[in-house]
């Protein structure tokens, strides 16, 4: 028996659009970044036609110029954080934000004091203390040039000032409180000097590192490295 094959062609849904075979309906998107593209290549083909290779190569010796003046920029901010760190024995180390509310918490700064930084750093520490303390004096010293050279960039309240000065060689008599953010031998070596020039009751707060020799009125020991606060008063 012979089998006859009948195809049926199916009919087109009602209210629908035929598509070809292997053909979809057309994606929006890539329809847009066909006409971003040929707007972008007919910029660059202008762009081309109007700057020549003379102006491109001056723009390049120009970039290179600038990169090589950053470059010796790092270079010189490199050597200096080093030398400093030579010749002092304090590397910059950025105090924690948790140690403000700390020294909020211990209620130490009272309005009408004089507080001084032995060893500002960049300031921006000491700037956040004075905003929040608008009726304290905060007073910065900070030997490296560079560094207190972005201390400046935070001078811009009226209650706080920054000098580049070793601060060995300054009166501590003037100051009601004393911030200190220095290493453990940094510490022993000041602390005779703290306690022939300071005031009666001044208060010494010290972050992450104690005085062996004195003991703490108030402190908040942290697991956390670089965040606990000692509180001293003579």
């Amino acid at each position: 028996m012979t089998g006859v094959a009948v195809i049926l062609n199916e009919a087109p849904p009602i209210g629908g659009q035929v598509y070809p075979p292997e053909e979809g309906p057309q994606d929006d998107t890539k329809k847009w970044k066909r006409v971003y593209f040929c707007i972008f290549y007919y910029f660059c083909f202008i762009i081309k036609g109007m700057i020549s290779e003379k102006f491109l190569l001056i723009i390049l010796f120009v970039f290179q110029i600038v990169f090589l003046i950053f470059c010796l920029f790092l270079i010189i901010f490199f050597i200096m954080l080093i030398f400093y760190l030579i010749k002092t024995g304090v590397p910059f180390v950025k105090s924690e934000k948790n140690i403000l509310e700390k020294i909020k918490k211990l209620d130490v700064l009272k309005d009408g004091m004089v507080v001084a930084d032995l060893g500002s750093g960049d300031g921006s520490f000491l700037y956040f203390l004075a905003k929040d303390y608008p009726h304290i004096q905060f007073i910065g010293y900070e030997i490296n040039p560079i560094l207190y050279r972005f201390s400046k960039n935070f001078q811009q309240l009226p209650n706080l000032k920054f000098y580049r000065q070793d601060f060995f060689k300054i009166d501590l008599s003037q100051f009601d409180c004393l911030y200190l953010f220095l290493y453990p031998s940094i510490l022993e070596k000041i602390l005779p000097k703290i306690q022939k020039e300071a005031k009666k009751n001044c208060y010494i707060v010290t972050n992450s590192f104690d005085f062996k020799k004195l003991e703490p009125v108030k402190k908040i020991i942290s697991s956390r490295p670089l965040s606990s606060v000692y509180i001293y008063q003579l």
